[in-house]
């Protein structure tokens, strides 16, 4: 019974980042690894409020193995890392481009407090997000609303 439980917290676990890449796979290896190995030895709170807090200057460092004691660390605020911004009230805020440097095509998934999904594609020097549920997208000056399960750009580089 409690195997069974585990199994399907961590089912649930790894369906809510689905990070994956057509490039660098020893840069994505260590990163499943590091998150793999930080939520084994955090609480489910103290976790989400590592991802979802403040990026460090180590944040997303994982070209190489990483050390155990400096897990935390390099995935402190993963997720506004990876896509420049945060979900907030069944919207994503775009504070500004990916810190992460674009290297081919990577993606990635956040999930809301109420479950709902928002899938980022990145490739090009554009930004792509597909939701669950229709959403929209807010930067300092425009809104863009992203339909349900269709993909929407909501940036470039020029």
């Amino acid at each position: 019974m409690l195997a069974s439980q585990n199994q399907i917290r961590w089912r649930e676990f790894w369906e809510q980042f689905q990070l994956n890449a057509t490039k660098e796979f020893g840069w994505l290896r260590n990163a499943r690894w590091t998150l793999y190995r930080c939520r084994q030895t955090l609480s489910e709170e103290a976790f989400s409020r590592l991802l979802h807090g403040a990026p460090t200057d180590m944040t997303g460092d994982f070209y190489q193995s990483v050390p155990d004691g400096d897990g935390p660390h390099r995935i402190s605020g993963l997720l506004k890392w990876l896509s420049g911004g945060y979900l907030s009230n069944g919207q994503f805020v775009l504070q500004g481009v990916p810190a992460k440097p674009i290297l081919e095509q990577w993606c990635f998934s956040l999930v809301d407090a109420e479950g709902h999904r928002l899938d980022f594609e990145v490739a090009a020097g554009k930004m792509r997000v597909r939701p669950t549920r229709t959403m929209t997208v807010k930067t300092n000056t425009y809104e863009i609303v992203c339909r349900r399960q269709k993909y929407t750009t909501i940036w470039k580089s020029l």
